[in-house]
């Protein structure tokens, strides 16, 4: 399990990315997610909306790990500020965790 405190949380345009995301090979450990109301095949943008939505595209940048899943699901709390989510299927690697922005 890895716990990102500090860096920056950001919402909007049907995505959230939180932790510290490295570009051009600078350190890293973060994650972007973006998310797609559960039943819709709607095209982006579009707001996160609260309850079950689908992760379909992100990145995932933590030590140690090359290539992780970019797809799962997101539960979206009421006040839309937290989450839970799991990517990945049953096979490894898998992740799960939670997200709160301010």
């Amino acid at each position: 399990m890895f716990i990102i405190k500090g860096g920056t949380c950001r919402r909007g345009m049907g995505s959230v990315g939180f932790g510290v995301n490295g570009y051009s090979g600078g350190p890293a450990r973060g994650i972007w997610l973006r998310l797609q109301p559960e039943g819709s095949d709607a095209i982006p943008p579009w707001n996160i909306r609260v309850g079950r939505n689908k992760v379909i595209d992100g990145e995932v940048e933590l030590p140690g790990f090359a290539s992780l899943p970019h797809t799962g699901t997101a539960i979206v709390a009421k006040h839309l500020k937290s989450a839970t989510f799991s990517l990945g299927r049953q096979a490894k690697p898998r992740i799960t965790g939670s997200w709160t922005c301010a």
